[in-house]
């Protein structure tokens, strides 16, 4: 009876210290979860800023190159005037 109840604490022992073992990585997970959470919601804000930066990049081109057509047909008018 005496080595029954040895193998049972042994068996106690092993569970506890496997239980424990799980808590732990499981609280290093969740620790490196909230890190690499905090990472990404990083990421998306600089996306977010990369993307509005593009698109105002986007509308000054868009406006620089209309300024420039305009400019253009305004230097052809100008030639136009220039006598041969």
């Amino acid at each position: 009876m005496d080595t029954n109840t040895t193998a049972t604490q042994d068996h106690n022992e092993l569970f506890t210290a496997n239980s424990e073992r799980v808590t732990s990585l499981c609280d290093k997970y969740d620790e490196q979860l909230k890190i690499y959470e905090g990472m990404i919601r990083d990421k998306d804000g600089q996306v977010k800023a990369l993307r509005a930066i593009q698109a105002a990049n986007d509308k000054k081109i868009a406006d620089l190159e209309k300024q420039l057509k305009e400019m253009m047909g305004e230097l052809h008018d100008m030639n136009d005037l220039v006598p041969e």
